[in-house]
């Protein structure tokens, strides 16, 4: 894990220098312009000028964030009798700062992290009252991932960057994601239809969901974007028979879906797992039908519609695409903006396109997908988390991931997977389930009624 934080460095550093290289180039470009037309004096004027500008809105836009989110907390109340109700101090500064104040939830989890405090009462139980005992002040830690990690992101999408991305946040140990997955691996909102029902089962209600909706026949081309471990693409192929073409851009899911595949009863058409970005999928040969489970929010905000560009592209006419995407709320609080932003500090890396519902409804029809059926999971959602925090937290997994990955990362991913059933379950971030189709680019043959 040590490795894994250095590389993380590595990369913020380069996001941050590629963000800088491309202001300062575009810059190069306006100052060349303007001297070649106006002369270099006018043209240093014009840089300091717009510089000035830049700053003075980027210190506008701080300013007013952090006034707003002091009110905001101030009026929700930053004093309470009741911390020694949920926590147990064991750094002598934060017990005196904190004995009578509430903490800002990013300082409570890395005071929690670093073992310097212990919760009285289950970690989920604990945070479903945690208005009691912590608030959603924005502190340095969040003002930096916001400024210089989360912003250039936005801006720095590419191929290498996303796979860098990927590499630091999925290939920590098979073992580690096992640790909450369970024994199918699948990384991603499974489907619930008994509330008896373990993980493996929600997981495998999806996998037979997503079959269904995309009507798969054995003479159909699918192609699974972001396959993670190969469990949902292993499904397909088996019960239906079709061509799977299933990508990641993880080396090592790569690997382990091939030994996966290799040790489990032989698949007809077993599927072919390829180490590809979406940009680097072959054109020759054109999909009839595609999965996409909550993978599209890394491909990046403003690379939305290159994305569906490239799907339009690789797709049949009338092909069916099936999206699971996980988005935060349009109507946000502070809470939302904090915990994204622990989000992607931690566990979901470059997912800046977890936008609104709405967003992505118009995203798709701007890209040339009509949306056929569109169905809420949220519910789906929070308890896919809940049963992960779950098996996280018994003693037989805490003990193996201690001693192999350390008590931080432990503690980040149950704080984290306790938080985040929550902020599922009271709506803030929302998981749908899209139905969509590839818009017939001919006037030639029969109106197709598949999806009616």
């Amino acid at each position: 894990m040590p490795a894994a934080t250095e590389l993380q460095t590595c990369v913020e550093k380069e996001l941050i220098r590629m963000f800088t290289a491309s202001i300062l180039a575009g810059s190069a470009a306006v100052f060349s312009a303007v001297t070649y037309t106006f002369g270099v004096f006018s043209a240093l004027y014009l840089v300091l000028a717009i510089g000035l500008l830049a700053l003075s809105a980027g210190v506008i836009f701080f300013l007013g964030l952090y006034i707003a989110n002091i009110i905001g907390c101030r009026r929700a109340g930053l004093y309470t009798d009741r911390m020694n109700e949920f926590i147990e101090f064991k750094d002598p500064y934060l017990a005196k700062t904190y004995a009578k104040r509430k903490m800002p939830i990013r300082v409570l989890l890395e005071a929690y992290k670093k073992d310097k405090l212990d919760f009285k009462i289950d970690l989920y139980d604990a945070l479903c009252q945690r208005q009691e005992f912590s608030t959603f002040e924005l502190t340095t830690i969040e003002m930096k991932v916001f400024f210089l990690k989360f912003v250039p992101v936005i801006f720095t999408h590419n191929v290498q960057t996303d796979r860098d991305a990927v590499e630091i946040h999925y290939e920590i140990g098979h073992d580690f994601f096992h640790g909450f997955l369970g024994d199918n691996m699948t990384y991603s909102c499974g489907v619930v239809t008994d509330a008896s029902e373990d993980i493996e089962k929600m997981q495998r209600n999806k996998y037979e969901l997503v079959r269904k909706k995309l009507k798969l026949e054995k003479d159909d081309y699918l192609l699974d974007l972001g396959c993670g471990w190969g469990g949902m693409a292993r499904h397909l192929a088996r019960e239906s028979g079709c061509e799977v073409l299933a990508i990641s851009t993880s080396k090592e899911q790569i690997e382990y879906c091939q030994e996966r595949l290799n040790s489990e009863t032989a698949i007809e058409n077993p599927p072919k797992f390829k180490l590809y970005d979406y940009r680097e999928i072959p054109r020759n040969r054109k999909f009839s039908k595609i999965s996409c489970i909550e993978m599209s929010e890394h491909v990046g905000v403003l690379h939305y519609q290159g994305f569906l560009k490239i799907l339009d592209e690789i797709m049949e006419d009338n092909g069916i695409l099936f999206l699971q995407y996980v988005g935060l709320r349009n109507s946000w609080s502070w809470e939302d903006f904090v915990w994204g932003l622990t989000s992607a500090s931690y566990v979901f890396a470059n997912a800046d396109a977890s936008c609104p519902i709405e967003w992505l409804v118009a995203q798709l029809a701007k890209g040339g997908f009509d949306t056929y059926e569109l169905k809420i999971v949220t519910p789906h959602y929070a308890k896919t988390i809940h049963k992960w925090y779950v098996r996280w937290s018994t003693d037989e997994i805490r003990e193996k991931m201690v001693a192999k990955y350390g008590v931080a990362w432990y503690r980040i991913y149950k704080f984290f997977w306790a938080w985040s059933t929550i902020i599922a379950t009271q709506g803030s971030a929302t998981a749908v389930q899209i139905v969509s189709k590839k818009a017939k680019r001919s006037n030639i043959g029969e109106v197709d009624m598949t999806l009616l």
